[in-house]
């Protein structure tokens, strides 16, 4: 009775949050609980698609209205950002499809493209379309391939948290053996 009450009552607005700060693995479950009959997948689809949306347009306005503060956060990694703005230029609006799919570009992408001129009307059209075949992607694969995929999910999350902890392990590393460099010159 309690957990038909949370599931009913709740699913949907964690799934709302989820959706604005992250994404997949809840998105995922939310199929995998629409197939079981806890949700209605019409419904995850459109408040994941509503989540996500005003997460994006929220780190795209900071984008926009902090966009010398963006230059400043980012003063230290000008490579990256030179990056996102030659793929900006290169690809342009279809960057604004794809950078939902690449693991740790996703703010930093909105962030430069809202402190670009890219037109306002122009962002809020795509992003809706993006975010919608986004959400549609991840909660049809859980309700498709159920708990196997939110396994898969999970496991890879849990390897590539291991892998970030190893790269900023060798970059300390790193950081620490040329500083023990210059010291001996």
């Amino acid at each position: 009775m309690l957990y038909d009450f949370f599931a009913q009552h709740l699913s949907y607005p964690v799934l709302f949050v989820w959706s604005i700060l992250e994404g997949e693995i809840g998105l995922t479950l939310g199929g995998l609980l629409a197939k079981e009959g806890v949700l209605r997948f019409e419904y995850v689809v459109a408040i994941a698609t509503a989540g996500a949306f005003i997460g994006d347009l929220s780190v795209f306005l900071v984008g926009r209205f902090f966009s010398k503060k963006v230059d400043i956060w980012f003063a230290d990694k000008k490579e990256q950002i030179d990056s996102v703005r030659n793929s900006f230029a290169k690809y342009g609006s279809w960057l604004i499809f794809f950078e939902r799919y690449l693991y740790g570009a996703h703010i930093p992408t909105l962030l430069i493209i809202g402190s670009s001129k890219y037109s306002f009307l122009k962002f809020l059209v795509l992003d809706i379309i993006a975010v919608f075949i986004w959400a549609l992607t991840f909660i049809t694969l859980g309700y498709t391939f159920d708990k196997e995929f939110i396994a898969l999910l999970n496991l890879i999350s849990k390897y590539m948290s291991a892998f970030i902890i190893l790269l900023l392990f060798l970059f300390v590393l790193k950081k620490i053996k040329g500083g023990e460099t210059s010291k001996h010159e």
